[in-house]
């Protein structure tokens, strides 16, 4: 064998510690690890070539690792520039292989964040859930707006014919000839000094020093002074305390009047009634002074005299009431100056809302009251809804009307406080 043969069995030699090396370069994670391999040594061959070589034995040796250079650290002032191409080449290499292997990504909607603020969040609820109604809000505005304008349009177009229309002229009738030829012409017609006048009349009344002077101021003396010794409620207006803004002009029958609205002594509200005489205004005493045949207050106490009898005959006989004309009620039927109005609510003993209906009458002062009944639907109960405006549905029911009245006592069994109206005499206080 040759030595040309024998240097191709030996094992190629192995560049150690080469810092060009592809090893050293490819894995720098085996850098400070031991390696063990085996060196074969070259033997010379001897010119004789008939000697035979010697054998060739493997000695194991333990590499060192090479020596590290020491690292030359630059200066402040030097500036050390790296550029890893291989690096980078391998990283795009990389993730090119990557997106080669993986399917494609699907597309992914991400969640809005939530709004922080409150004003925010309505912005973006309102233009994510936008209602139905708003669109027809939109279309309900735009559908007003073309109908107002054809309204507009149509007036427009009426009253432009409507211009061409000759339109007879209506003369009105002036105040001074509306109430001529009526009971309120006189008091009309003076009602520049009117109130004045009666302001003179009233402290005059009031200046008198008895009831003989007086008179001279009232209308119907005589009868004045027979009854305002024996009447309770008097005439005692305070000076000056008249409300000239509020005079009240009206009439009953035949006979024309002044209301004057004034305060009594206690300060008290108080209505004045005056009537012509000739030509000049006098006091109406019995008006005024709300005069009645009987006070509430005897009719009261009359009533429960009565109603005391029927109880003490009904225990000791077999009669369960009496008549009315043996009890000692008022007799006959009698004249009030009463406030009326309508109560249909209240219906016992005799009285039942079939037959009858009830009105409330109060005293001039409201201190006491009487329950009257009328036949129902008949002329007086008729005439006293008409009075009261009942059943009108254009103004309200008026209540504590000033009327004059005859009533009487009630039926058998009726309570106290039951009366039964038999006349409407005239509105308000004042007689014809």
């Amino acid at each position: 064998m040759s030595q040309q043969d024998g240097n191709k069995d030996q094992p190629s030699p192995i560049n150690e510690g080469s810092p060009n090396s592809g090893s050293s370069t490819s894995s720098g994670a085996d850098e400070g690890k031991k390696v063990t391999r085996l060196i074969a040594k070259k033997v010379e061959v001897p010119a004789d070539e008939s000697a035979e070589p010697k054998a060739i034995r493997p000695e194991p040796r333990q590499l060192s690792p090479a020596k590290v250079e020491a690292v030359h650290e630059p200066s402040e002032e030097e500036t050390e520039e790296v550029t890893r191409l291989e690096a980078a080449d391998r990283a795009a290499a990389q993730k090119a292989k990557q997106s080669a292997q993986k399917p494609p990504k699907l597309a992914k909607f991400e969640k809005r964040e939530e709004a922080t603020s409150e004003e925010l969040k309505q912005e973006v609820q309102w233009e994510e859930n936008r209602p139905v109604g708003w669109w027809i809000a939109i279309a309900g505005g735009m559908l007003l707006v073309v109908v107002i304008g054809a309204v507009m349009l149509s007036n427009y177009l009426r009253s432009s014919e409507l211009d061409d229309v000759d339109v007879p002229v209506v003369e009105v009738a002036s105040t001074e000839s509306a109430y001529a030829g009526t009971p309120q012409e006189w008091f009309r017609n003076r009602a520049g000094t009117l109130v004045d006048e009666a302001s003179d009349v009233l402290r005059a009344y009031g200046e008198a020093e008895n009831d003989r002077e007086k008179s001279a101021w009232v209308r119907n003396p005589d009868r004045f002074l027979e009854r305002v010794a024996t009447w309770p409620r008097s005439i005692q207006p305070r000076p000056g305390a008249h409300d000239k803004s509020k005079p009240e002009i009206k009439d009953t029958d035949s006979t024309g009047y002044l209301v004057l609205q004034t305060e009594d002594q206690d300060y008290m509200p108080m209505s004045v009634y005056f009537v012509r005489d000739g030509e000049q205004l006098k006091i109406d005493w019995e008006a005024s002074a709300a005069w009645s045949e009987m006070t509430f207050e005897s009719m009261r106490q009359k009533q429960q005299a009565r109603e005391d009898l029927r109880k003490s005959t009904s225990s000791v006989s077999t009669v369960s009431s009496v008549d009315p004309e043996e009890a000692p009620a008022f007799p006959g039927d009698i004249l009030i100056r009463c406030l009326i109005q309508r109560r249909n609510e209240f219906y016992a003993g005799p009285y039942n809302d079939e037959e009858h209906s009830a009105f409330m009458l109060a005293s001039p002062d409201l201190g006491q009251s009487f329950w009257g009944y009328v036949d129902r639907d008949s002329a007086l109960d008729l005439e006293l809804r008409r009075l009261l405006d009942h059943g009108s549905f254009v103004v309200s029911l008026k209540k504590n009307v000033r009327v004059t009245l005859r009533v009487r006592s009630g039926q058998k069994d009726a309570l106290p406080s039951q009366l039964e109206v038999v006349e409407l005499v005239f509105p308000d206080w004042v007689a014809p």
